[in-house]
């Protein structure tokens, strides 16, 4: 995407790529065929109409069009980070609970074996 690409621009140039025509977007928007060529001029778009082109596009366009502009680029590059750090932290758990599962198993194995040692000698000694 073009940095000086206005939101307008982005959305029918996204529109176009995807074979969308201006008669489903104005029906989405509930507009004329012909208004929805100002929208693609535009800079700012009420966010109704966003979500509406949103679901249309089966994209999320704020984040597509504004993720790569700063603030929110920094803002989701943290919020990313922070979530790949927790992910390697849980994975970490995950590990050693599986670990730890793994070995409670072979006690309980060795456990049933033994039990069924002490009962074939009780039996044995019954008899």
């Amino acid at each position: 995407m073009d940095e000086k690409e206005s939101l307008g621009k982005y959305i029918q140039r996204r529109l176009r790529e995807r074979g969308i025509e201006d008669k489903a977007v104005a029906d989405i928007l509930n507009l004329s065929v012909k208004t929805v060529p100002k929208i693609y001029k535009q800079s700012e778009i009420p966010s109704d109409r966003i979500a509406k082109i949103s679901i249309l596009l089966n994209e999320n366009v704020y984040l597509h069009y504004y993720g790569s502009k700063e603030p929110l680029k920094s803002i989701l590059n943290q919020n990313t980070q922070e979530l790949e750090e927790k992910v390697a932290r849980l994975e970490v758990l995950v590990e050693q609970y599986t670990k730890t599962i793994d070995d409670k198993d072979h006690i309980i194995e060795l456990q049933n074996k033994l039990i069924a040692e002490l009962e074939e000698k009780l039996s044995k000694k019954d008899s």
